[in-house]
Formats: C-alpha cells, structure tokens, sequence
C-alpha cells in the first residue's frame, strides 16, 4: 500500500485501484500520514512564483553589454582576424649531436615531461589571462549597472525562491473543500465527500495532525466563519430564516480541540434569537455576530468565550424596519458594521456604521451604496455599488426580506475602496470587484473580479508574492497574516503565509 501512495492521483493509477486505497486511508491514520508526505516533495519547487526581473535592471544589463561591446569592437575585430586555433609546439625527440653519447628513451621521455610542462605553463597563464578578462569585464557592468540594483535584485530573487506556499491535502473520502481559513498554526476547512455530506477538519500546520471537529459528517451545510488563537467558529445551516441554524465554537489547547460549544441556536423563540445570519467576526475570545433577529430589526451580538460559556451582549441595532447588519468587524477601540435595508423605489442601500460603545454610534460612509465594510489595523475597506445597479435592482424586486437582502448582496460588484481612518486618506483599490468575495487580514486583502482573484497589501499598496498562485482560486480567504485557498486543478488546499 505504502508503494502506491506516491502516484495516489486519479490520473496516477488505475481507476480501478483507486477504490481500495481510498477505502484503506480512511482506517489507516500511517498511511494518511505517509500520503500527506509523499505529496509535499516537490510542492514548494511546483509552488514557486515566477521570477520577473525588474524592468529597470533588465534595461541597464542590456544597456550595459550593449556599451561594452561597442568599446571592445576594435579588440574583437583584430582577435578575430589572428589565428583562433594556434597549434601547440611539436615535442620531437631530440638528436644527439656529433661526439655526444646518443639520447636514451628514459632522457627522452623526461625531456618530453619538461617540455609539456613548460606547455601547460603557457596553456594555464592564458587561462588566467583569459578569467582575469572576464572579471574586469565584469566589474565594469557592475559598475554600469550599479552595484545597488545588483544586490537589490539578488536580495528579491532570494527571497522571491523562498517557498511560502504550503500545500494540504484533503481527508480521506473527501474530494470537495467548501470553506477554509488559516493561522500560523492552524488549518481549518470544511469538505464534502462524493454522498455530498460534509465535515469539519482541524489540521496542526506544524504536526499535520488532523482532526475531525464533529462526531459524524453532516447533511447541513458547513462554513468556517472565524479562527483566532483561542477558537474556531462555524455554522450550520444555510444562516436564513427559512430553515433552522447553528452557530458553534470550539477552543483551541495544545491537546487539540474542546468539545463545541453553541454559541447561537435559532430554534429559540425569543425576539433577540438571530434569524438571518450577516456575518461573524472573532478575535481571542471575542465573537461578533451580525444578524436581522426574529423580531424583525438588525442587531449586532457580541459573545465573550472568556470563561469558556458563552456571554452574550446586544452592541447595536438596526436603524430601518427589516433591515440586517451584516459583516461586524472591531478594530482599535470601536466596532464597525453595515447596516443593509431594501427600498421598493431606490433598491438596496447599505450604510457603514462605527460604535465606540455606550450606544455611541455614527455613520462613517459617504453615502447609501457602501457594503460589506471590513477593518483591519486602522484601515477600511468597502465596495460602492452604482446607483444605477441598485436602481436595476428595484425593477426587478418586488419585495424584500432580511434573507433576500444577503442574497442580494452576493449579485453585487462595484468599486473597491479603502481609507486610513488614522489621517483620512482614501484611494481606489480596483475599478471592479463582487462583493461577497472581498477579504481582508491584517493587511491583506482579497478579491475576485472577472475570471480571477486579486490580492494586494495594504501597507505596500501592491499584489502579493503569491498572487498569481492565487488567480486561479476558486474560493480565497484571508485571516491575520494568511491566505488559504482551493482551486480547480487539485482537490488540496494552499496557504501562503505573508509574515
């Protein structure tokens, strides 16, 4: 068995014996471990980023070889014109003179060795010559090029070969990843198998030990909503009110996972109970959780997991009838929110909102068309839809419902923005982006516009290392200083480390 897991891929082997391995890794942790292995060697040379030269360097190189040609052109012409092939003098066995005892073969031959001698003498002081040239020829494209723009790009080649990107593959039986996020040290991620049920997977990065997080796979649908240090929190249930749903943490030791705990149950008939689910943010032990409640208005929830039950307390409410708050965010002291409401007339609306407690709370965006707000180290980022899409909107929409208004959101797309709430300054981040795909960590940022995922640092204002790794993607998330990823050519999950 053990033979086979290097070419477990289904282009590797047989289709026929494909079964009897799958069937034998979900019994044999070894082998699983082996797998997970075996599929490492040659991940990070396969994963690497492609190497572009700055264009400046490449530009003074050429400049530089194209000056030094033309200074040297006379020498080449003369070199050129000289014998190129010279032969080696002749080593001829010498002949004794008259009245000279005759040349034995052993003086012959130690004349030979002296002669051939002062030959690779010659021979070598040439080749010296010849490195010598080369290297001054060297120095002065140095110094044409300029020592600095060298060492400056031997210092991003070096660090451009660093592999950052991590590849995992999937637990055995399961061939679809449906949500993922990462940290340095975790790895959390939900899949499902060929009978469409789902599981929820915990991996050590540093041990690549797995762990299922439920008892049994699941029919509902499973999403990772947040990882800290302390917790992973997830859903499950499609988070509308149409149907029942589940919001579940477990803590993080260094024994792996506590048993879960349920943070929020929608099967309890209290006004305050969420409905509509719009959004879950964590940090430590810190859950926010952003919803339309049964009562028919917006709130948002924060839940302490300090004491390791969960305390909850309402931070805001809505400010419309039926509206929804969705993707909650707490950064440096304040909270942030959108707060999501329909107008039969004017379409969908969506104001970004600050609080810095004791019901002190104030709109911060420019106007109504601002969604899915996320903060991070003092900066926001936000995406403003036209007025003319959310004009389209209200043609086509009769009537709207907390439920509706998240759906919504997942048709949008519009401008990517993000302002430094330090001094103030804004810019555009691209001219395009969907809505629901937009991610940020510390200072990473995620989108998807067209056929392909962007990213971008937010510090450097710039794409990332592993950006054209990320392109392909087709569901990117971005927690803290990690980026994990799924794509289309494999069924393993990436994670490109930033820090």
């Amino acid at each position: 068995m053990r033979q086979q897991l290097a070419a477990y891929r289904p282009d590797d082997l047989d289709s026929a014996a494909l079964p009897a391995i799958t069937e034998h890794l979900s019994t044999c942790p070894d082998c699983r471990e082996a797998l997970a292995a075996f599929r490492q060697s040659g991940d990070a040379i396969a994963q690497l980023p492609m190497i572009l030269p700055p264009p400046a360097f490449r530009e003074s190189v050429f400049a530089a070889i194209r000056s030094e040609a033309l200074r040297q052109a006379p020498s080449v012409a003369q070199i050129s014109r000289a014998a190129t092939n010279p032969e080696l003098p002749v080593v001829r066995r010498p002949v004794a003179q008259a009245g000279s005892a005759p040349v034995s073969l052993e003086r012959f031959r130690q004349f030979k060795r002296f002669d051939l001698r002062r030959v690779n003498l010659k021979v070598s002081l040439v080749a010296a010559a010849a490195v010598l040239l080369v290297s001054l020829i060297g120095v002065r494209l140095v110094s044409l090029i300029g020592s600095s723009a060298l060492g400056g790009s031997a210092a991003s080649l070096g660090n451009a070969l660093q592999p950052k990107v991590a590849r995992y593959p999937l637990g055995a039986r399961y061939v679809l990843p449906t949500s993922a996020l990462a940290s340095s040290a975790w790895l959390v991620y939900t899949a499902t198998d060929a009978a469409h049920n789902s599981m929820l997977f915990l991996e050590n990065r540093r041990t690549r030990q797995v762990t299922p997080l439920l008892s049994a796979p699941s029919t509902a649908t499973l999403q990772v909503r947040a990882l800290t240090d302390r917790w992973v929190v997830w859903s499950a249930g499609d988070g509308t009110a149409s149907a029942p749903w589940q919001l579940y943490a477990a803590a993080l030791t260094a024994n792996g996972p506590t048993q879960p705990i349920t943070l929020v149950d929608t099967t309890a008939s209290t006004p305050d109970t969420p409905a509509t689910l719009g959004g879950v943010w964590a940090s430590g032990n810190t859950v926010l959780v952003a919803d339309a409640a049964q009562s028919g208005s917006g709130e948002l929830l924060k839940i302490d997991l300090s004491s390791g039950a969960p305390v909850t307390t309402i931070i805001a409410h809505g400010q419309t009838t039926g509206d929804v708050l969705t993707d909650p965010s707490y950064d440096n002291g304040a909270y942030y929110w959108a707060d999501v409401w329909f107008d039969s007339a004017t379409g969908l609306h969506s104001a970004i909102w600050e609080s810095k407690g004791a019901g002190a709370s104030q709109e911060i965006s420019a106007d109504e068309a601002a969604f899915h707000p996320q903060v991070a180290h003092d900066t926001l980022v936000w995406v403003d839809v036209s007025a003319a899409d959310l004009q389209q909107m209200s043609a086509t929409t009769s009537g709207a419902t907390p439920d509706s208004d998240v759906q919504m959101l997942y048709s949008l797309s519009g401008t990517l923005n993000a302002r430094n709430l330090e001094n103030g300054q804004q810019w555009m981040v691209s001219a395009s982006a969907d809505v629901p795909s937009v991610s940020v960590g510390n200072k990473l940022l995620l989108w998807h516009s067209g056929t392909r995922m962007h990213t971008y640092n937010l510090s450097g204002k710039g794409p990332l290392a592993a950006d054209a790794q990320v392109q392909s993607a087709t569901f990117a998330s971005a927690d803290g200083s990690t980026i994990v990823w799924a794509n289309n050519a494999t069924d393993d999950l990436f994670v490109y480390d930033a820090a």
